[in-house]
């Protein structure tokens, strides 16, 4: 057996349904010996009987204890990172929360990740980018890419959305960390609402003032209920979901989250970062269209919507290329081995 003590920033919301308590809950389903454990503190107490630690997005001093701790104790350390928190940008809210709550500057996020880091013995993060730059401050063969995963354990793929029926909305949904993504797209997205007044524009979670005086724009609240958001998504029924990004390297290390979603929900992905994307999206680039993924367009929304929604057979047979690679990579019933193995190296079961 292989007990794995489990950490999770907030067991609750959307990071933790990809990369904690949602992936790590249904390690057992592959492999029985394997069992986890959740916990808020991380001591001798709880660390007692139990042969790996398993910390989500560590950084904070109290993290960094808590590893050197589980070292201590002799007990194996995997981490797992979906953000490159070595260089958030300065304008993200994130970096203000954290010097409110925990007094920690960006470069002291940094140094804590680099400890964290140094001192794990297993690192996984979702996506290549995102391990590159990792590897900078430890060797490469650290560190393992697990790709976020739709739980078809939790919503099988046979309930998947296959049909043409979608409404004529263009969907966003994001919190106020991606406002930059946002504003540097602003004029791309005020011209697809000028150019197609006949489709709503749903924006969800972070609410874009810039976009307020245009008829076609709706806001919704964001939830931290994933269920609530799973059932919301599925009432839009969105045509295409736009997943605008700049370019730097904290967004090319970004997970692909926003496209499995959208994808189960028979909406397409379209962003314009070409990197773990572009097996699941659209990206746009050029002023033309194909049923390959490879075909781009030139990133202006209002060609997007222009040339895919008003003639419906593109969309489908885009989304009939992303679904394959949906079913043939991106399930967690085939992603969770990869964590086994992990989690059977770090528990000596085989090196």
């Amino acid at each position: 057996m292989i007990k794995i003590l489990c950490h999770y920033p907030s067991a609750t919301d959307a990071s933790s349904y990809y990369r904690g308590i949602g992936v790590m809950s249904n390690l057992y389903r592959i492999d029985e010996t394997i069992s986890h454990e959740m916990t808020s503190i991380v001591h001798w107490s709880v660390l007692k009987g139990s042969d790996i630690l398993f910390m989500q997005r560590p950084f904070l001093n109290d993290h960094v204890h808590a590893i050197e701790m589980a070292k201590e104790c002799n007990v194996k350390v995997w981490i797992d990172y979906d953000d490159l928190l070595t260089n958030i940008p300065s304008c993200n809210p994130f970096l203000k929360q954290v010097k409110k709550s925990h007094n920690l500057s960006k470069e002291n996020i940094k140094i804590n990740v680099v400890k964290c880091l140094t001192l794990s013995d297993k690192i996984t993060v979702s996506t290549e980018h995102l391990k590159v730059k990792l590897s900078e401050f430890v060797a490469a063969d650290k560190i393992v890419v697990i790709p976020n995963a739709h739980d078809d354990y939790f919503m099988p793929i046979n309930n998947m959305k296959i049909d043409s029926n979608r409404e004529k909305v263009i969907f966003w949904r994001g919190s106020e960390s991606h406002k930059n993504d946002i504003y540097a797209f602003e004029d791309e997205i005020k011209k697809a609402m000028n150019d197609n007044p006949e489709f709503k524009f749903v924006f969800m979670g972070y609410n874009p003032k810039i976009f307020l005086g245009h008829k076609n724009f709706i806001h919704l609240d964001p939830t931290n209920n994933i269920m609530k958001y799973f059932k919301i998504l599925d009432s839009i029924k969105p045509s295409i979901t736009i997943i605008p990004l700049e370019e730097n390297d904290f967004n090319r290390s970004k997970s692909n989250i926003a496209a499995l979603e959208s994808i189960y929900y028979n909406s397409l992905p379209v962003t314009n970062l070409k990197h773990e994307w572009d097996k699941l999206s659209f990206i746009t680039n050029k002023n033309n269209f194909s049923n390959d993924i490879s075909v781009l367009i030139n990133g202006d929304y209002s060609d997007t919507t222009k040339n895919i929604i008003k003639n419906g057979l593109p969309i489908d047979n885009l989304l009939t290329n992303y679904r394959h690679n949906f079913k043939k990579k991106f399930l967690l019933s085939e992603v969770n081995k990869k964590r086994i193995e992990i989690a059977k190296q770090l528990g000596g079961i085989y090196e």
